[in-house]
């Protein structure tokens, strides 16, 4: 698994800090409230929705879409030269990690017979 370091957010008046990074509960949540990653090329509303999904693993639901919009819009005055970019690959981590890699069991413990 790549490491990706996860975007953090701090407002400097209030210091209110933000951690946006993915984990299973999160990618399962958007995909429950039909996100699809391949839509978010050329689909700001998707960008927009994978921003406010990327809050839900270490705020849970204590940032509405609402406030997320408020934030990435006028406080951060929408999205930063690679924050796009970043949260796909934080999004994509989390997807890689459910599969094993040919090379080394995640388990060595089980074993499993197809």
């Amino acid at each position: 698994m790549k490491d990706v370091a996860p975007i953090t957010l701090e407002n400097k008046e209030t210091g209110k800090t933000y951690i946006l990074e993915f984990n299973r509960a999160a990618v399962k949540r958007a995909a429950r409230l039909g996100f699809n990653v391949n839509d978010i090329q050329g689909n700001a509303f998707a960008v927009e929705d994978l921003f406010y999904y990327s809050f839900y693993m270490h705020h849970g639901n204590s940032v509405s879409k609402a406030d997320a919009e408020r934030i990435l819009y006028d406080e951060l005055g929408g999205f930063p030269d690679g924050m796009i970019d970043r949260l796909a690959e934080l999004y994509a981590v989390c997807l890689e990690d459910l599969y094993q890699d040919e090379d080394k069991a995640k388990n060595a413990k089980w074993s499993v017979s197809l």
